[in-house]
């Protein structure tokens, strides 16, 4: 079974999480900023999804992050 819609602004709420895998599916919509509080966050795999829009810039505040896999998605480029 795959996962579709969009990924809730509640993501912020998971501060302990360390790891975000939830590639392969029909995730669409843009990645909330939120997720840039989830400050434990070593591996996020967010690849192969419909997700559009801009990669948020709060992903540069997963400082504790080892492994980010975006590609397959439908991003656009910033102005």
């Amino acid at each position: 079974t795959q996962l579709n819609g969009e990924i809730l602004d509640e993501i912020e709420n998971l501060v302990n999480l360390t790891e975000l895998k939830l590639y392969y599916n029909n995730l669409s919509g843009t990645i909330p900023s939120g997720i840039g509080n989830l400050i434990d966050l070593t591996y996020l795999r967010l690849n192969d999804n419909e997700l559009n829009g801009e990669i948020p810039s709060e992903i540069g505040n997963l400082v504790k992050l080892i492994r980010l896999y975006l590609h397959g998605n439908k991003w656009r480029n910033s102005k």
